[in-house]
């Protein structure tokens, strides 16, 4: 599993990506943010990153 997380300069990207994960059959989890509104970063990187040290996620995406 791939824990994807960005802020909203990253939303679009993170969408295009998801879209690519989908096609090649891998699973994500996302962690937001989930629209395209200014957000602070660390919110995002750190729950995708507790994640991963947490073994839920096997590595992820910034």
């Amino acid at each position: 599993m791939i824990a994807l997380g960005s802020d909203h300069a990253g939303y679009e990207l993170k969408l295009e990506i998801i879209k690519h994960l989908k096609e090649k059959g891998l699973a994500y989890k996302d962690y937001g943010t989930f629209t395209g509104d200014s957000v602070d970063y660390p919110v995002y990187g750190e729950a995708a990153a507790r994640a991963v040290a947490a073994g839920e996620c096997d590595c992820g995406i910034l």
